[in-house]
Formats: structure tokens, sequence, C-alpha cells
């Protein structure tokens, strides 16, 4: 399954933390900021 997530704040990293630990689960964040996008597992 693929995943896109819009947003990096709290919620959108939480998220994409999970689902990232999860099988055949690709997940992919994207964010007006990059510096949001420095943590993203």
């Amino acid at each position: 399954m693929k995943i896109i997530i819009v947003g990096c704040g709290k919620m959108g990293y939480t998220v994409a933390k999970v689902l990232s630990e999860k099988k055949d689960i690709y997940v992919t964040v994207v964010d007006n900021n990059p510096n949001d996008l420095d943590n993203v597992p």
C-alpha cells in the first residue's frame, strides 16, 4: 500500500512514523517547510 501524508506537524509525523513501521506500507510525506521534513523517519 502507498500512502501520501500532507503536512509534517505533530500529527503528520506521528502517522508517518507508525505507518512506516508496518510491513508493505510505503509512506511519502510532503510539507511546504523543508525543515519539518528533517525529522521524518
